[in-house]
């Protein structure tokens, strides 16, 4: 996992990145033990691989950003989810 940490209020750290071809995301209440959000490849994954690099408070709650690569071109991807603590 290469990326970025964040951490939030009622939400914890989270941390972005990537597990081998897909985008991956992993959360903690106290640094030590990580879970990793369930791998959708709805949400995550797609054609070709995925990464994300670092991620922030934006929009309706976090926004990460990173890379795409589709049939071998690297394109520009986002991903925003809404959290509950705003």
């Amino acid at each position: 996992m290469a990326g970025a940490l964040l951490w939030r209020p009622r939400v914890g750290l989270v941390a972005v990145g990537h597990d081998d071809q897909d985008a991956a995301v992993w959360t903690s209440v106290d640094g030590i033990t990580w879970f990793r959000v369930p791998d959708t490849n709805a949400i995550f994954g797609g054609v070709g691989g995925q990464s994300m690099s670092s991620v922030t408070v934006g929009g309706p709650g976090l926004v990460a950003v990173g890379t795409a690569r589709p049939q071998g071109d690297v394109d520009a991807a986002v991903w925003v989810v809404a959290t509950q603590d705003r």
